[in-house]
C-alpha cells in the first residue's frame, strides 16, 4: 500500500474484526453466548483536523452465539454508556438495516459490482450518482431508491418508510406472540417464500420458512445459524400452480401451513421462539404475496 501523504510503501496489518470472528469460531469455540472486545491501532488515509493522529486507537465488542435483537440492544447500550463514560455529550447513534436495500430489490436479479455501486451511492446520499445507477431499474425500485435517501431521522420516519416504500421492503415483526399468516403466494423462476421467527444467524438468516421452487416442490423448512436447511414436514410435491393461497398459523412451537387445499405441520425449533415476518427469494427468484394479512392470536 502506498501512503497518499509521503508516497512510500506501508505494511498494515490485517483488520482486527475477521480475527475476533476466527478466535471465537476456532480457538474458543465455545457453546452459548461469547463476549469479546478489542482494543488497538488503525489507521486513517488522512488525520481528522490539524492535531489529530492519523494512527488513533479503536474499541471494539462483539458478541457472538445470540441471534436476537437483545444483543443488538447490549452493544448499542454499552457503546453509548462508554462515550459518555469518556465525557462526550450530545451522542448520535445512527442505526440503518441493510435489509432495506435487499428488499426494494428483492425481485430484481443485480450483480454484485452493480449493487455495491448502488450501496455506495446510499451510503454517501449522492441522489444524481444514484439516479444515473438505477435508471435500468423498474419505476417502484428507482423510487424506493430514492426514498432512502431521506429516510432518516427519529421514530417518526418508521410511519414514513411504510408510506414511501414498497411493500416487500418492509419487514413486519412478528414477535413471541401467536399469529395468522395470509395471502396469495406467487413464486418465480427459482426457490422462494415466507420467512417466519426470523433472526440474524452468525452467517446468514436463521428461522423457520415456507419454501416453493416452481415446477418443484413446496416444503417446511428451518434454517440454522449458517444457512444450512433442514426439513420439518413432508413437502408437497409438485408444488401448486401459482399464484396460491398460504395460511400459516403458528401457535408457540407449532406451525400450520395449508398451501392450496394441502395442509403442513410441524414443530418449529427450540431456538425459534421469536424473530420477524418477511419473504425470501434465493438468487434469480422473484416472490410475491398478494392480499397480505397478518393477525395476532
Amino acid at each position: 500500500l502506498v501512503d497518499q501523504l509521503s508516497g512510500r510503501s506501508l505494511g498494515l496489518r490485517a483488520d482486527t474484526t475477521p480475527q475476533v470472528a476466527r478466535i471465537d469460531a476456532h480457538l474458543l469455540n465455545r457453546s452459548g453466548v461469547t463476549r469479546l472486545c478489542y482494543c488497538g491501532p488503525v489507521l486513517h488515509t488522512r488525520p481528522d483536523g490539524l492535531h489529530a493522529t492519523r494512527e488513533p486507537l479503536q474499541f471494539g465488542i462483539e458478541i457472538y452465539g445470540h441471534a436476537g435483537l437483545e444483543a443488538d440492544l447490549e452493544v448499542q447500550e454499552l457503546a453509548l454508556d462508554a462515550v459518555q463514560r469518556a465525557g462526550l455529550k450530545h451522542v448520535t447513534l445512527d442505526v440503518g438495516d441493510a435489509r432495506l436495500v435487499r428488499g426494494v430489490l428483492c425481485d430484481l436479479h443485480v450483480a454484485p459490482p452493480a449493487l455495491d455501486a448502488l450501496v455506495a451511492a446510499l451510503a454517501s446520499k449522492d441522489a444524481a450518482e444514484l439516479k444515473v445507477l438505477s435508471r435500468d431499474l423498474p419505476a417502484a425500485a428507482q423510487q424506493g431508491l430514492q426514498a432512502l435517501l431521506s429516510l432518516y431521522g427519529g421514530i417518526e420516519v418508521l410511519a414514513l418508510a411504510r408510506e414511501r416504500l414498497p411493500r416487500n421492503a418492509i419487514v413486519t415483526a412478528a414477535p413471541a406472540d401467536d399469529f395468522v399468516l395470509e395471502g396469495e403466494l406467487t413464486v418465480r423462476t427459482a426457490s422462494g417464500g415466507i420467512l417466519f421467527r426470523a433472526t440474524n444467524g452468525r452467517d446468514s438468516v436463521r428461522g423457520a420458512m415456507l419454501l416453493v421452487t416452481p415446477g418443484g416442490k413446496a416444503s417446511l423448512v428451518s434454517a440454522d445459524d449458517s444457512g444450512g436447511e433442514s426439513p420439518l414436514a413432508s413437502a408437497i410435491d409438485p408444488a401448486p400452480a401459482m399464484p396460491v393461497h398460504v395460511k400459516i398459523t403458528v401457535r408457540g412451537m407449532k406451525v400450520e401451513a395449508v398451501v392450496g387445499t394441502t395442509t403442513l405441520g410441524a414443530t418449529l425449533p427450540a431456538p425459534l421462539t421469536r424473530g420477524e415476518i418477511g419473504l425470501i427469494a434465493k438468487r434469480g427468484a422473484g416472490v410475491d404475496l398478494a392480499g397480505f394479512s397478518l393477525k395476532k392470536k
